[in-house]
């Protein structure tokens, strides 16, 4: 649904600057009608402002809405109430000309139910799928709302604040980079909140099986999984297509029904899945292949006697019937990533990054959108995705020059192998 209605772009003489200099503070709203006026005065001086923000905006829908002269209405985490969405044009003034830029977005009319979410705000010209970049180094502005009707800039967000109100925020940009005339287009994502983003980076792994992670004892705390949910997951980026049962993540002390095991060639042939106990025997899930030289998300699900597995949001496995045979279950072994108990499985070979796991809940419990930041402690719920409180028993984030040790109360040692590499690259850079 689509409601028409006044664009907000300001210019006053208060904000005039002789040198070249960006505005310091969002200047004062105009109507449309008062745009157009000045517009027609401006023109007729000689100085031509473009008329910005006309074209088509695409908000979490499939097609595209027509974005009027500035304010759309969209629907996400509102469900079936209207949120509006008004980007705000800023003339940054210097000598002999001057530009209008994308000074700040303005969503209003936010409903109870998006409390508690990330609101995640991108532009596009008219002609890319790749977004603008709209402040420093930031493609995107992400503001969180944090329950109580309180709106803060999210993750990411030097070079940003936000103008919080009852049910409205405005996103601002101190230094704005995109062009108001590139501005055509526009998407907003709501999500669960992250309420901390480690920054990530990845271990490069060689394809032999001498090189790999390994916690530094066995017996963790943070899989004693038991009979109850959990969830494990991780981000992966395979440099060649991989067979013979490679491992990315192994949990467990020997095969033979005393293994969990996320790898990129279950049954040896290349398809990305997961092996687990059940009635004395090893089960294996997983029927695509994934695509090299590119980031996938992977997620071993179990909830009640299921078993799913995902890959980049998708269910691609599901066991109805996965029981284990042991009620302490993978407890009593190391925590591998990159090899397993097995000898001659081969080693996985490419990029490793994020490794979360949750004792005790099954966060994906349907196809769902992969995070867009870097995995927490925490989380908010979403779609298909459970709320994380307290839950998370092993996170690594995979920084380059962090020490090896997870980031849960756990605090799980883990050494490297015959030098894994470090990287700075991962699924958020």
């Amino acid at each position: 649904m689509i409601r028409r209605g006044s664009r907000e772009s300001e210019f006053d003489d208060s904000n005039y600057f002789d040198d070249p200099s960006p505005q310091d503070s969002l200047l004062g709203s105009r109507t449309l009608a008062g745009f157009l006026a000045s517009l027609f005065a401006l023109v007729a001086a000689g100085v031509f402002i473009s008329n910005t923000f006309a074209g088509n905006i695409s908000i979490n829908t499939a097609g595209t809405q027509q974005f009027g002269q500035g304010v759309s209405q969209l629907t996400t985490c509102s469900k079936s109430n209207a949120i509006s969405l008004t980007p705000i044009s800023g003339f940054n003034n210097a000598s002999n000309g001057g530009s209008h830029y994308l000074q700040a977005v303005k969503v209003s009319n936010i409903p109870d139910t998006c409390f508690g979410f990330d609101f995640t705000i991108m532009a596009y010209d008219a002609a890319s799928s790749t977004p603008l970049t709209l402040f420093a180094s930031s493609t995107k502005a992400v503001v969180y709302e944090n329950n109580s009707g309180v709106f803060s800039a999210g993750i990411g967000s030097t070079g940003m604040s936000v103008s919080s109100a009852t049910q409205t925020f405005t996103a601002i940009f101190t230094a704005p980079i995109a062009l108001s005339s590139s501005s055509v287009k526009f998407t907003v994502q709501t999500g669960p909140h992250i309420e901390t983003a480690p920054i990530a980076g990845s271990y490069i792994f060689d394809n032999t099986t001498t090189q790999f992670l390994r916690s530094a004892s066995t017996g963790n705390a943070a899989t004693d999984f038991k009979r109850a949910d959990f969830t494990i997951e991780c981000w992966v980026y395979p440099l060649s297509t991989q067979y013979n049962w490679t491992p990315i993540i192994s949990i467990g002390s020997q095969p033979g029904g005393k293994e969990i095991r996320i790898g990129s060639s279950m049954g040896g042939n290349g398809l990305a899945g997961a092996l687990y106990p059940g009635g004395g025997r090893d089960s294996s899930i997983g029927t695509v292949q994934m695509s090299i030289n590119t980031w996938h998300h992977l997620a071993l699900v179990r909830s009640g006697n299921t078993m799913a597995f995902y890959l980049d949001g998708v269910q691609t496995g599901y066991d109805s019937n996965a029981l284990f045979n042991s009620t302490d279950f993978a407890n009593d072994g190391y925590i591998y990533i990159a090899s397993n108990p097995w000898p001659g499985d081969g080693g996985f070979n490419g990029r490793i990054s994020n490794i979360r796991f949750v004792k005790g809940l099954a966060v994906y419990t349907g196809a769902f959108m992969p995070p867009t930041q870097s995995l927490s402690l925490t989380q908010s719920a979403g779609p298909n995705i459970s709320a994380i409180t307290n839950q998370t028993s092993f996170l690594m984030s995979m920084t380059p020059g962090s020490a090896l040790a997870d980031a849960s109360t756990n605090a799980v040692v883990m050494n490297a192998i015959n030098s894994p590499i470090t990287s700075s690259l991962n699924p958020f850079s």
